[in-house]
């Protein structure tokens, strides 16, 4: 009699024993998809109970493995020749020949398919590649987000300190920028208490006793004009000292011939 496995085949695929043919195969991919190990990689129950699942499917929609499942041959002891005294020879002939086949079709299967008992070690060698296959594929995701966590974080971190560099140039720019108001706010209020001490009023009078200050706005003139230090015509560029309106060349301007000595 065929060896079958040690559990019951209809049970494991959670059908009745007259189950159809369709009933078997709907059921089998029911609970193949439940318990298989892509689905459950650290789940070694699952895994054994898929390895049933496969088995009892194998044996029970093959209709011929079925058969000899559902209605073993009982072995007996007297052989050959006890069913010669009790049958007909071509009976007994064609039931050898049938037994027979059976017989090979269970050696061949048993060989040659999954349909066994238990799973073989190249299947266990099979679900245990593909596991290791899926954890390495899900450690190397975990490392792949971790390096673009890392690169936000630094790239968020650069932004950061960019940010800081960039606010703390602005301060000092203002900063500067202040103290440059403060001291030109200063140096007028100095030249306006001169002017008064002096009773100075036209620009004349006001250029003679002024001592001007260091930023003198710039003005680019329609054509060339008299320099009121040098009495030249140099250039049409015009230095105006905010003070007391006086007018330089470029030269002038540069060589501070205009400077008054305090």
């Amino acid at each position: 009699m065929p060896s079958f496995p040690d559990f019951d085949l209809y049970e494991a695929l959670e059908v009745t024993r007259d189950a159809s043919a369709q009933d078997i195969t709907a059921s089998y991919r029911r609970l193949a998809r439940v318990h298989h190990p892509d689905k459950n990689l650290d789940n070694a129950d699952a895994t054994a109970k898929f390895q049933k699942v496969q088995a009892a499917y194998e044996i029970l929609s093959d209709e011929r493995q079925r058969k000899a499942y559902d209605h073993p041959i009982p072995f007996s002891p007297f052989g050959s020749g006890a069913r010669q005294q009790n049958r007909p020879q071509e009976y007994y002939e064609d039931e050898d020949d049938e037994m027979d086949e059976m017989m090979f079709n269970h050696i061949f299967r048993m060989f040659f398919s999954r349909a066994s008992s238990g799973p073989s070690p190249f299947q266990y060698a099979q679900f245990e590649t593909e596991t290791e296959r899926r954890r390495r594929e899900a450690r190397m995701r975990e490392e792949k987000a971790d390096r673009a966590a890392a690169r936000l974080e630094k790239s968020q971190r650069e932004a950061a300190e960019q940010a800081k560099r960039v606010a703390e140039a602005k301060a000092m720019e203002d900063a500067a920028a202040a103290s440059k108001q403060e001291a030109e706010t200063q140096s007028r209020l100095k030249m306006e208490n001169i002017f008064a001490a002096n009773a100075c009023v036209t620009d004349a009078e006001k250029q003679a006793c002024c001592e001007h200050c260091s930023f003198w706005p710039k003005e680019q003139m329609k054509r060339k004009f008299k320099c009121l230090s040098c009495g030249r015509k140099r250039s049409m560029i015009q230095y105006t000292c905010p003070y007391c309106a006086l007018g330089l060349c470029q030269h002038c301007f540069d060589t501070k011939q205009f400077m008054k000595k305090t």
